[in-house]
């Protein structure tokens, strides 16, 4: 029902779009496309149909995720090194909605999000199946996370992010800057913000070194 009174609001019949790899059988790749990956899982197709039959719209057929599939293997420092990234057209004459099964700390909707939005088009909603609270969850990084964050590692952490991640620390959603703010008080509590912010450093060069 939130979901219908958002598309109702914009007045245009919505994309449901959802992150995934290429059907390789199905189209011609980009050389960015591992023709190797293919999808793994049924449940955000089966949603965004459902989705399509209550509401009415389209399911999106170009846009796919181009590199770093599989994810869920990886641990939390080194999904904020290894960003998803995709290619595909996208429209501008639709509104989106970016559909997925499960909904953890958001790195790869927000992804889908920043292609649909750089290359002009709009996403009116996020939704998913399943979150570990059974709750509504905000995506973009609020307020006063981002203060906290500013508090509890310094103002320099938006240097450290840019340098090491390759983006404006505004970009986090808010379940990965809450995840930062989880770590710090979990592991480095007794420290000032200096030495927690170079302990955040230390902790995203390692998880760069497992990744290699």
């Amino acid at each position: 029902e939130r979901l219908i009174d958002r598309i109702v609001d914009g007045g245009v019949a919505p994309v449901f779009v959802l992150p995934h790899p290429a059907f390789v059988v199905e189209r011609n790749l980009t050389p960015e496309v591992n023709p190797s990956a293919g999808p793994t899982n049924a449940l955000p197709f089966a949603y965004a149909a459902r989705l399509k039959e209550a509401i009415g719209g389209e399911v999106d057929e170009e846009i796919v995720q181009a590199a770093r599939v599989g994810r869920t293997a990886l641990n939390r420092f080194q999904r904020f090194l290894w960003q998803p990234q995709f290619v595909g057209d996208v429209r501008t004459d639709r509104p989106y909605v970016l559909v997925e099964d499960a909904f953890t700390i958001g790195g790869t909707v927000a992804a889908l999000c920043n292609h649909i939005v750089q290359f002009g088009g709009t996403v009116v909603a996020v939704t998913a199946l399943a979150h570990k609270s059974g709750q509504h969850q905000p995506l973009a990084l609020t307020y006063r996370t981002r203060e906290l964050l500013d508090t509890v590692y310094t103002t320099r952490i938006a240097d450290l992010w840019q340098e090491a991640i390759g983006h404006d620390i505004g970009c986090l959603t808010e379940p990965e800057g809450a995840f930062l703010l989880e770590w710090a008080d979990e592991h480095h509590s007794s420290g000032d913000g200096h030495s927690r912010l170079l302990a955040l450093r230390d902790r995203l060069l390692k998880a760069r070194d497992q990744g290699e």
